[in-house]
């Protein structure tokens, strides 16, 4: 049950390509790297003198910065900086290795920001002009207490106080579960209305329809779990013809994906075939998906190997098998042996002594 509401590999993002903008600068003028709408920052950080700063674009959800203006510091440490912010986002200032993040909504017009450098590297300045930074002040003490979880996370999503970019990066900050799609879904529905075209709404739909699709997943596993009705499939035979699983309610059922491809698959046909000789006569049969792309494969598979039953079934998209999805079936052979009353009773049955041994027990 815990793979259930937990996610860590399966939610990878696909990467973004990261400018480069990092050219030096001697002047007190900045390079920065958009043209259109800046934010202008006012600093004197005593103790930066001569150094490089440089302003970063937190891309949050493929957990990576892209460096948007810079300057080198002038000896008295005063220096100035056009941030790019055509949209709203968290960005951090970078002095060496001190960082000092903060949040734009993309209505501020100017923000200073004075102290020491010492005081920069603990986090106790205070940036002038950046309201929003107020807010995720809150959300770092829920944080640092420990007190950030998925009913505390909605609360603020549900707040209107709140900035939607300071929504998002709130809950990247817990671990992804699918209890969490509907705060996932809301926050994406935000982006989309306020943030169309940020590169934040591209990757965090991309993100959630991978949870979305997990979830889905998962649900579709417990409902193979042994004792659970079989879902239910309805696919053309060779002949065109629909063949449903559920027309075979009253039988013991082996349902058997294979493929012609498959040299595992035609080395257990054998198997199969001699059991079905064996018990069709009291009430046992077959139905057979082919994960096929190539009908004419696919049938004379089913002639050398002698597979006599009748349910043959396929949609000829190989492991874009609709019937392969409904199963989540990622190997083949896969079995299911299913009761006369259509309830999954095994899965994964190799061999004749296997299959046997099961069916004896339904019979």
């Amino acid at each position: 049950m815990k793979s259930f509401f937990y996610l860590f590999s399966f939610l990878c993002i696909a990467v973004f390509v990261q400018c480069d903008s990092s050219k030096t600068n001697n002047s007190a003028s900045n390079q920065a790297k958009s043209s259109g709408k800046t934010i202008k920052l006012d600093a004197n950080i005593q103790g930066s003198g001569d150094l490089k700063a440089f302003v970063d674009m937190n891309l949050l959800v493929q957990k990576k910065y892209e460096s948007v203006s810079n300057i080198t510091i002038p000896s008295n440490g005063k220096f100035s900086l056009d941030i790019p912010a055509n949209e709203p986002g968290f960005y951090r200032l970078r002095i060496g290795a001190v960082k000092y993040s903060f949040a734009l909504t993309g209505k501020e017009k100017n923000l200073s920001l004075k102290g020491t450098l010492e005081e920069m590297k603990a986090g106790s300045l205070k940036m002038e002009g950046a309201p929003e930074n107020e807010n995720v002040a809150k959300i770092q003490e829920l944080l640092e207490n420990r007190k950030l979880n998925i009913n505390s996370v909605g609360e603020i999503i549900n707040n209107n106080d709140y900035a939607v970019v300071t929504k998002l990066w709130t809950l990247l900050q817990i671990t992804p579960m699918t209890t969490a799609l509907p705060l996932y879904k809301k926050v994406e529905n935000q982006l989309r209305n306020e943030m169309p075209n940020s590169t934040y709404t591209k990757a965090f739909a991309q993100r959630t329809g991978l949870l979305e699709a997990e979830l889905k997943r998962q649900a579709s596993l417990q409902s193979l779990q042994v004792g659970k009705v079989a879902p239910d499939l309805a696919f053309n035979n060779p002949d065109g013809k629909e063949m449903k699983l559920s027309d075979l309610k009253g039988k013991v059922v082996l349902l058997d994906f294979w493929a012609s491809w498959c040299g595992p698959c035609r080395r257990e046909n054998p198997s199969v075939v001699k059991v079905y000789d064996k018990y069709k006569s009291k009430g046992f049969t077959v139905y057979s998906v082919s994960l096929d792309r190539s009908q004419e494969k696919w049938v004379k598979a089913i002639e050398k190997d002698k597979l006599s039953w009748n349910n043959h079934v396929s949609d000829l998209k190989a492991w874009q098998s609709e019937a392969a999805k409904i199963y989540n079936v990622r190997s083949i052979p896969a079995t299911f042996m299913l009761d006369r009353e259509g309830k999954i009773a095994a899965t994964n049955l190799r061999g004749a002594h296997q299959i046997e041994a099961e069916l004896k027990k339904l019979l």
